[in-house]
């Protein structure tokens, strides 16, 4: 054999990859034909079972030592966070004889722990375990202030308040880790905007103390914007620039109308603010101003959807052209 076992072995692998030059490609090729055992040897290299079980050891021993490390980790972090708890417990029991503000520390370590301890614990799902360790431990500590502060009727308001601004700006991230099923794992941006909206109202009923009926009311009107575009953006059946457009026209209508629409539901008439339909470009100031900023505002969205809704159909037939032309060339 012109070149021996030793030099195509030390080929083999970059032939096997395809990453060799084609001088050395013929070489490996030249010297195959001749050798059987540099076959045999190219055989097992290309056989995955050996690749596979060593890669899955690899991840195992990859695994076991992150655990390893977090769990170290966890122990410095709960020494740590034991240091000022006990230091805590004892100056607290030391001057007042009791525990009071110790618990007000040791929620608030709590809140600080969802941030630093869950994600070292969770091994999946970090977000989900994270945020909702960290509503729950931050609800907990209004409470303990609520109570070690005297009491009173402000916990329910804060609470409500809590829930419902972290639910608008974590629930929509939080609930892709939820595992659902059926007809619930396709409509969770759905289940978001229902527990938004429940929580709005249930933090306007808390809050209002009379005149429920317009309170509820107005509420009601300016939820009609965002559940009309969340309802065209997840379920409209068209491309975004139509999507787009449509929501422009919606936005900007729903926009020239909010303060007579508000002014009715609370005065149960139209005062003498004026609507868009007032406008006149030829006075700027008082009302006037307003009927032309709402005019505006109209045109504006008008307009730009009518843009977007163009170049949404433009680009639907362009689509369908492409298509057609390949199947024709099929």
């Amino acid at each position: 054999m012109k070149y021996s076992c030793d030099m195509i072995k030390d080929l083999m692998s970059l032939y096997c990859d395809n990453v060799c030059s084609e001088d050395s490609r013929a070489v490996v090729e030249e010297h195959l034909e001749e050798c059987e055992p540099c076959r045999g040897e190219l055989q097992k290299l290309r056989d995955n079972t050996y690749t596979d079980g060593l890669k899955a050891e690899q991840n195992k021993v990859i695994a076991a030592y992150k655990r390893k490390t977090r769990k170290k980790a966890l122990n410095v972090l709960l020494i740590i966070f034991a240091i000022p708890i006990l230091v805590c417990f004892t100056v607290n029991i030391a001057v007042s004889h009791t525990l009071d503000w110790f618990f007000i520390v040791l929620t608030s370590l709590a809140v600080l722990g969802s941030f630093v301890l869950v994600p070292l614990i969770a091994e999946k799902r970090k977000f989900l375990w994270i945020v909702t360790s960290f509503t729950a431990s931050l609800i907990i500590l209004l409470l303990t202030c609520n109570i070690y502060s005297g009491g009173g009727d402000w916990f329910i308001i804060a609470a409500i308040a809590v829930l419902f601004g972290l639910s608008v700006v974590f629930l929509p991230f939080a609930i892709r880790q939820i595992p659902l099923k059926g007809a619930l794992s396709r409509h969770k941006g759905l289940l978001v905007m229902l527990t938004d909206t429940f929580l709005l109202c249930l933090l306007i009923l808390v809050c209002v103390s009379e005149d429920y009926r317009t309170a509820f009311s107005i509420t009601g009107y300016c939820l009609i914007l965002p559940w009309a575009l969340f309802l065209i953006i997840r379920y409209l059946k068209a491309n975004g620039f139509v999507k787009a457009g449509i929501c422009s026209i919606v936005t900007g209508t729903f926009l020239s109308l909010v303060n007579s629409g508000t002014d009715f539901l609370i005065y149960g008439r139209f005062t003498d603010t004026k609507g868009f339909w007032e406008a006149d470009f030829s006075v700027w100031k008082n009302d006037d101003l307003v009927a032309n900023v709402m005019l505006i505002i109209l045109l504006s969205g008008v307009l730009l959807g009518i843009i977007f809704i163009a170049l949404g159909i433009i680009f639907r037939e362009r689509l369908k052209l492409k298509k057609k032309k390949r199947e024709e060339e099929a």
